[in-house]
């Protein structure tokens, strides 16, 4: 806390599982003790962000800030949603997905721009979605095939979550489920 001596662990700081107040508990000890305690998540966590340039901590706030959807989380809850997702680096003119793929995994751009392919009947322009935004909401939300498909209009890193991991965060988060919902 910001009161000297006075030390929270659990679902005081946001995180009701006992693994992850232990792990607190943990850490708090060491700091006490003079350590500076390295998350238990951190090596984890950096595998999963891979080769994004800065720390940890730095990485996970610039997602914060750069996607409105986790705006509203706190950075230990977006630590513990970023363990069920995939940072991918993809290439001008990489296929995300395709029309009629059967998945049901979300993108979040953290950078980059996509283009999505809509049907050849389709006499619209392809829309284009940029840092920020995001996409595969649809089959998200409605478990059926994807409707168009998604290609990288240049390099692109991109969020991947699974569809438990964003049923979970729309629970539990009613500013998130208003984003998706908008």
């Amino acid at each position: 806390s910001n009161v000297p001596g006075i030390f929270m662990v659990g679902s005081l700081s946001g995180r009701p599982l006992i693994k992850a107040c232990m792990n607190e508990g943990f850490e708090v000890i060491e700091y006490i003790l003079g350590n500076t305690p390295t998350p238990a998540d951190e090596p984890m966590l950096r595998e999963i962000l891979g080769t994004l340039k800065g720390s940890v901590g730095e990485i996970i706030e610039r997602i914060r800030t750069t996607i409105p959807l986790f705006e509203s989380l706190t950075p230990i809850q977006l630590r513990e949603f970023l363990v069920d997702s995939k940072v991918h680096l993809m290439k001008a003119g990489d296929i995300v997905f395709r029309q009629n793929d059967f998945t049901d995994t979300f993108y979040s751009i953290l950078d980059g721009e996509v283009e999505v392919l809509l049907s050849q009947d389709d006499k619209r322009a392809n829309p284009h979605l940029g840092r920020g935004e995001f996409f595969g909401e649809i089959s998200l939300l409605s478990g059926r095939r994807r409707s168009a498909t998604v290609r990288c209009a240049r390099d692109t890193v991109l969020i991947e979550t699974s569809r438990m991991a964003m049923q979970r965060l729309r629970k539990s988060f009613p500013q998130v489920s208003r984003v998706l919902d908008t």
